[in-house]
Parts: structure tokens; sequence; C-alpha cells
């Protein structure tokens, strides 16, 4: 397959530390990816999957108590002024203020139904392990922190792309073409070039090494082994039955002093 590394036995040791300093870097590359475009999206499917249900029904109960809240704040206004009220005019206001907050939970629905798709239909993908040596074949390769004025940079994109989708055969066929370019891992011939490509990948791999922290360390690989235990998703699924009982008790008292406000005579609103 490949052609190999070329080896300047005068920077013999450089050139094994530079080796092995590209192998930790494309590890990285290929870890973070996978956090990004497999872990983090079947996190969130098994999230949403177990709580969507309840979380849809909390948002959509907030958005309505806004907008209850909202229209006793303009019913006001019109009192104050001592201007009619006109509701069809009030109702138009709030559809055009919540419109986000509208296009947000129909898009919370359907992440909550994909999510659950998702889950039941979860297979593993196949020939995980070869597809990530051709990566990090490629990586090795074409990555822009590597070559970043190469000529076959324009594949990099084609890579990424056909990782995401976990395309081995799109990933071997790009390597084939990488290669019969000319295609090698290239060690800086000259010792200053060298030490400068080793800082650089020190430099690059200390940034690697703490976005992929970051990553841990964030949503939702936080609740990586709690959504996997049954009686932490009761608990989180009676939290937010509470939350919602709350809201639907706040609602209800909206409701009672805004019909308050529209009874003639009463709340002055006519």
């Amino acid at each position: 397959m490949g052609k190999g590394i070329e080896h300047h036995p005068d920077n013999r040791k450089l050139v094994d530390e530079y080796n092995e300093l590209l192998e930790q870097f494309s590890g990285l590359i290929s870890n973070r990816s996978d956090l990004l475009n497999n872990g983090k999206p079947n996190l969130e499917a098994l999230y949403m999957a177990a709580l969507g249900e309840k979380k849809y029904e909390k948002f959509e109960l907030e958005i309505e108590v806004r907008r209850i809240k909202r229209k006793i704040d303009l019913i006001q206004q019109c009192i104050n002024r001592s201007e009619p009220v006109e509701e069809s005019k009030i109702e138009e206001q709030l559809d055009e203020e919540l419109e986000q907050w509208t296009v947000e939970l129909e898009e919370l629905y359907e992440k909550v139904e994909r999510s659950k798709q998702e889950v039941k239909l979860n297979i593993p993908v196949k020939n995980f392990e070869e597809i990530r040596k051709v990566y990090i074949k490629l990586v090795k390769l074409i990555h822009p922190d590597i070559d970043p004025s190469g000529e076959l940079l324009q594949y990099w994109d084609m890579v990424q792309q056909a990782y995401e989708r976990r395309d081995l055969e799109e990933l071997k066929s790009i390597l084939l073409v990488v290669e019969g370019k000319g295609g090698v891992v290239k060690v800086p011939p000259e010792e200053n070039e060298l030490k400068l490509k080793i800082k650089g990948l020190k430099e690059r791999i200390t940034v690697l090494v703490n976005s992929v922290k970051e990553i841990m360390s964030s949503f939702p690989f936080t609740i990586a082994d709690k959504i996997k235990d049954k009686i932490w998703v009761e608990d989180k699924k009676k939290e937010l039955g509470l939350e919602i009982s709350r809201l639907k008790e706040s609602r209800m008292e909206l409701l009672k002093h805004l019909e308050f406000m529209l009874e003639p005579g009463k709340g002055d609103a006519h």
C-alpha cells in the first residue's frame, strides 16, 4: 500500500521522535473525530430517546406560559393607555414574537422522534478498526497541519466526509489516489527544519489533548454512564415531571388572571 517513510540516518533520533509524534497526532485526530461524529450523536440519541418526551412537554408548557404572560402584559398596556383590547392583533403579535420558540419546539419534536428511531435501529459499524487505520494513514499524508502547502490537500474534505459516513471503500479509493500521486509521509531532511516540525507537532498535540478533554467534560459525555442507568433515568423523569406540574399550575393561575382581565366590567379590558 504505502511507500513508507523517508529516513535520514544523520537525524535518526529526531526522525524516530517525529514518527512517534506523527502517530500520536493522527491517533488524536481520529479519536476527536470519533467523539464528535459517532460518540456524541449516539449519546444524544440515547438521552433524547429516554428523556425527550418529558423535555418536549416541559418546553411546550414553557412557551405557553410565556405566551400567556406576554398577552397579559400587552392587555395591561392597552388598559393603561385606555385603548380597546383587540385580541386578534395581540395574537398576531404573539405569533410573531414567539415564532423562533415555536420553530425550536418543532425541531425538538423531530429530534425526539429521530432519536427513538436511531436507538431502535442502532447498528454497529462494520470494519471500524480497518476504517480507522486507513483514516490514520490519510491523516499522516494530507492533513493540513502536517503538510499545509501540499498538493494533495484538495482530498482532505473528501476524507473527512467519507470517515464521518464510515465509508471504508471511499477511504481506500482516496488512499489509492493519494499514493498514486506520490503521497508519502516525508520527514524533513534538514535538522533545523525537522526540529521545527517536531515543535509544531508537539504544540498541535497539546491543543488536541486539551480539545479531547474539553469534549469529554461537556454534554453529553458527562452523562455517558448515567444515561444507561435506569434508576438515574427514572429520577430525571421525576424531576422533569415536577417541573411540568409547576408549569401547569402556573399556566392555570395565569389563565384565570387573563380571563378576569377580559371579563367585561372587571379587568377594564373592554
